[in-house]
């Protein structure tokens, strides 16, 4: 078999040199998704090339065949042309482990990639009993969102029901199971039905679960594939650290590399930098979105408000950025924070200022929504202080208490931190508790601790999580629940939150970032109103406050009374729209940023 290591060290890399050292640090950032593409295209194209000749003489086969018997024994999908399924090795055998088989949205035709086996099952963990489909699949945008493909029809995102005949099956063993507990125990008959009844739930639960679960691709084999959610999608491997001034430490803290997903679009209307007014403008999503719930309104306001270009990440534990690993510790949680988030955000933000001549006055844009707003605060916090920043705070969950003269701004009642702020007493009582006891004890508690999440309490709401999710509209009927006018939401609304919930181990990433909330990871000194407050009074920046005047989970007054303990904050209300204003009417709420900006 073909082996092609994706690295600059191995003697087929571009650049390879057997006397380099791969602990140089000048290699540090090489595996960029750039470099992985372009290694997958090379190997492709050489694996490809190789393999011409054999896929010829299967079609001559199949043509053959289709001549004498009237009927083809290639695969069912597809036109004759983009048939695709396993190659054989010499020895005849299937090289379906080895191999990665993939596709290109661009091309009619099949796409091989060899990669070693040691890489395969990274990259290509989720497989089909018909690689056919899986290799030739390409996704269609939708009728009235171009900016947003279909869920690949082989991926379901919600638990599949059962059929008709094995609910009857299952029924029927369950009753014969219950009725033979009846004639050996002499069971009531009341007792019979409850035992059946409980039978055939627990019996199609475990086969729904064992056959019909929702699916779960990593972002690797969906960017490989080109099977992310939309054309403007993006998906890169980011290297950086959370600034000393995000948390209540001096030191810097280092976050592992980690690969994100996010969207980028280049306004093309405008020609020479000069008519630009801003050269970038960010996207911060809220709690349970993604990068997603932005993409309606990301061309037009980018064009309406005269940007270059807009990008839109998703935060850890959301979306198809990658979930590190946790492991319980608060280390690896830096990345769930709003600062962690932040620092993700600026660097793919700084990557593209880099490119403007350092004559020429930076401007930005920030946008931030509902718990999305203190990482966009953050981020304009760490902003380099000659770049002009204007931050526009779509209805902001912040929490804290912002000190105002002699009174204070109580923190914003937002029902998603309402819990966690109790649970942060909870925590800080059973802290003071613990660190009174001996070492050993404390140790033992913190194992035993860990533990217990680890084996019960994870696998139990992860399944949760799975479960609730994977229920029929359950997205569209939780943004009925927030919006102002449910009427108006579409099939295309609801699936722009689905779409995510396909992606490999977002119940963990969500556990992981409510874990980053509750253990206060990398606080803002003084609370995310005082962040406000101080980013507010900083040169160079114009905050603005946006928000629907229906908004049942930050509430109205509350966004007011902020605004107006602060002369720096503008407040914009949107009459009629609930908590989602960008998503719920978009032509609104680009007018609506146009006239204030």
């Amino acid at each position: 078999q073909e082996l092609f290591y994706m690295c600059e060290f191995c003697s087929l890399g571009p650049n390879s040199n057997k006397d380099r050292d791969s602990t140089d640090p000048v290699f540090s950032g090489f595996f960029s998704a750039d470099a992985i593409e372009r290694a997958v295209r090379e190997a492709s194209e050489t694996s490809q090339a190789n393999h011409t000749a054999q896929r010829q003489e299967v079609t001559d086969s199949n043509a053959h065949i289709r001549d004498d018997s009237g009927s083809s024994l290639a695969s069912s999908t597809g036109s004759e042309d983009d048939k695709c399924g396993y190659d054989e090795d010499d020895d005849g055998t299937s090289s379906s482990e080895g191999d990665v088989v993939g596709a290109s949205n661009q091309a009619p035709h099949c796409s091989y990639s060899v990669m070693s086996m040691a890489s395969a099952h990274e990259f290509d963990d989720f497989r089909l009993s018909t690689p056919s489909q899986q290799s030739i699949e390409e996704l269609q945008p939708r009728k009235d969102e171009p900016n947003l493909y279909n869920i690949p029809s082989f991926a379901y995102p919600e638990y599949r029901p059962l059929s008709t005949i094995l609910k009857v099956l299952l029924g029927s063993l369950s009753i014969v199971a219950s009725s033979k507990l009846n004639v050996v125990k002499k069971t009531s008959i009341l007792k019979v039905i409850v035992i059946a009844t409980s039978t055939f739930i627990l019996s199609s639960t475990f086969v729904q679960d064992m056959f019909y679960a929702p699916s779960r691709i990593t972002t690797r084999t969906l960017s490989r594939n080109q099977w992310l959610p939309s054309p403007l999608s993006k998906y890169s491997i980011i290297s950086t650290s959370v600034p000393s001034e995000l948390h209540q430490e001096a030191t810097t803290l280092l976050m592992d590399s980690i690969g994100v997903h996010f969207l980028e679009y280049e306004n093309s209307d405008i020609l020479t930098p000069v008519e630009y007014k801003f050269d970038a403008i960010h996207f911060n999503h809220g709690f349970g979105a993604s990068s997603l719930s932005w993409l309606p309104v990301i061309p037009s306001l980018v064009k309406k408000i005269g940007g270059k270009i807009g990008i839109a990440h998703d935060a850890p534990g959301f979306g198809f950025t990658d979930r590190p690993s946790a492991s319980g510790k608060k280390a690896g949680l830096v990345p769930f924070s709003s600062a962690g988030n932040a620092a993700l955000g600026n660097s793919l933000l700084n990557e593209r200022l880099k490119t403007i001549e350092e004559s020429h006055v930076k401007k930005v844009a920030l946008f931030g929504h509902s718990m999305g707003c203190a990482s966009t605060l953050k981020m304009a916090l760490t902003l380099p202080t000659d770049v002009e920043k204007t931050i526009v705070l779509v209805a902001p969950a912040l929490v804290g208490n912002l000190r105002n003269g002699n009174r204070d701004v109580s923190p914003t009642a937002v029902n998603v931190d309402a819990p966690m702020a109790k649970a942060t007493e909870v925590k800080e009582s059973i802290k003071e508790i613990t660190l009174s006891q001996p070492a050993k004890i404390r140790n033992f508690v913190r194992v035993s601790t860990a533990a217990l999440r680890r084996v019960i309490l994870d696998p139990i709401l992860i399944y949760m999580l799975k479960r609730v999710v994977g229920q029929p509209k359950f997205w569209n009927k939780g943004l009925r629940a927030v919006w102002g006018d449910p009427e108006k939401l579409s099939d295309t609304d609801a699936l722009r939150f689905q779409w995510t919930s396909i992606g490999q181990g977002w119940e963990n990433g969500l556990l992981a970032f409510t874990r980053s909330r509750l253990f206060s990871i990398c606080p803002y000194s003084g609370g995310e109103l005082q962040l406000l407050k101080h980013v507010a009074k900083m040169k160079n920046t114009k905050v603005i406050i946006v928000q629907g005047t229906n908004d049942p989970v930050v509430p109205l007054r509350m966004s007011r009374k902020i605004a107006e303990s602060l002369e720096e904050v503008q407040f914009v209300e949107i009459d009629g729209s609930g908590h989602d204003p960008f998503e719920e009417d978009v032509e609104d709420f680009v007018n609506k940023i146009e006239e204030v900006l």
